[in-house]
């Protein structure tokens, strides 16, 4: 696959997508918008082509079958999820449903984002489950967004892919809070 170099992540939408028409985004970025500038900030250009009519974008905490619907009848989108772990029983759900639909869009011939954030989940609970799981998320998605170039190196170790299947959006720097 070959991605742009560019900084910001709707060039590397549109390499994927080019017709792109929707962009998915899990979990409900606007929600962990109000304690981290974080999603804001990642996602500015994509919000900008939203606002400009170029492209809608639907955030949520649990994907919606919708998305294989919608796919399946002609929409050109993205499923762009990040954090992929277990910490209790609700969770491992969610990772199930999550693997099923983005199995099922995939299949559908859908386009899929993983940023991955850690090495590892923080909580490495059921990681003899939630490895495996890892590994098959990451081989099905179209594209592994990282931060920084190690990041390519060492999660290509971990998820065992080419490092061809990555591509790097650095972190987006935004000013701390001093409290």
């Amino acid at each position: 696959m070959a991605m742009t170099t560019s900084n910001r992540l709707l060039d590397h939408y549109l390499v994927l997508e080019p017709d792109l028409e929707c962009v998915y985004i899990t979990p409900d970025i606007h929600r962990m918008a109000q304690n981290d500038p974080y999603p804001t900030v990642l996602y500015r250009e994509v919000f900008a082509a939203e606002q400009e009519g170029k492209l809608r974008v639907v955030t949520g905490k649990i994907l919606s079958p919708s998305i294989v619907w919608r796919r399946l009848r002609g929409e050109r989108s993205i499923v762009h999820h990040h954090f992929f772990e277990v910490r209790d029983g609700a969770s491992l759900v969610n990772v199930l449903w999550k693997t099923l639909l983005l199995t099922l869009y995939r299949m559908a011939g859908g386009t899929s984002i993983w940023t991955i954030h850690n090495a590892y989940p923080h909580q490495r609970k059921l990681m003899v489950l939630v490895g495996p799981l890892r590994r098959y998320i990451a081989r099905i998605a179209t594209g592994l967004h990282v931060h920084c170039r190690e990041a390519v190196y060492i999660m290509s170790d971990i998820l065992r892919l080419p490092t061809e299947k990555f591509f790097v959006v650095p972190h987006p720097v935004y000013p701390t809070v001093h409290i």
